[in-house]
């Protein structure tokens, strides 16, 4: 049962692209982290991009995937939780769709306090050639080709190579506008947008970028205004 009294009405992580390593420390950080705060919010989203990888698929299977979805579970009566799938995360909605209240490969709408809010990753908002490419890799047949162990062994290769560019990009502000723009015709009805996928804190009207949790170890904790927020020494406190 969610809390009578949270400091929040919704909590977000964007972008955390958590190690799949078992046991690794800044995994089991982020599972504490997690728990924690569920007992100060409403609501928390995964924006997307949760693991370095994520695929519903046995070739590209991890403890620590499994291991986050238990913790989800266990938080059914402390918040509602919510996620939205990034260019890392491939068919979680498909196989783990009953372990979270709600989960979309694409974006999700929730009133709070009030207000109208879309959680989108914006990916698909972002370059075609990005839009083109994740139509691709989710389709059915890559999903059965990526079970191939030949062709999951040269998907490996080229997940290194693309993330090694992403983690370390830089988006212009003329391109978040675009996006913005993009959002804000998506969702004409909306309050407030909250997106991740390009690892930085912006804000073009309505649209929210929210900034990585991988590099930053900070979230997004929505009360009266969005703030941003870290998790330490067992406190929640403002960047």
């Amino acid at each position: 049962m969610p809390s009578t009294d949270p400091k929040f009405r919704v909590v977000i992580f964007a972008d955390c692209h958590l190690p799949v390593t078992s046991g690794h420390p800044d995994f089991t950080s982020f599972l504490h982290t997690l728990k924690e705060v569920a007992k100060q919010t409403k609501t928390i989203v995964l924006l997307g991009d949760v693991f370095r990888v994520w695929a519903a698929i046995p070739v590209f299977d991890h403890e620590n995937g499994h291991a986050l979805l238990e913790a989800v579970k266990s938080l059914s009566e402390k918040c509602r939780t919510i996620m939205v799938e990034g260019n890392w995360d491939f068919y979680i909605e498909r196989a783990y769709f009953d372990c979270f209240d709600e989960i979309s490969e694409d974006a999700i709408e929730i009133e709070s306090g009030g207000e109208h809010c879309v959680f989108v990753h914006g990916h698909m908002d972002h370059l075609f050639s990005d839009r083109l490419l994740m139509r691709l890799l989710k389709s059915s047949l890559a999903r059965a080709l990526f079970q191939w162990k030949r062709f999951s062994g040269l998907a490996r290769k080229l997940i290194r190579i693309f993330q090694e560019g992403e983690l370390s990009k830089q988006v212009r502000q003329d391109e978040l506008i675009k996006v913005a723009g993009r959002l804000g015709k998506r969702f004409p009805g909306s309050d407030r947008i909250f997106v991740g996928h390009f690892h930085q804190f912006w804000q073009h009207g309505r649209v929210i970028g929210i900034p990585d949790y991988h590099g930053t170890h900070s979230f997004l904790g929505l009360s009266e205004k969005p703030a941003l927020y870290r998790f330490n020494d067992d406190r929640i406190s403002l960047v």
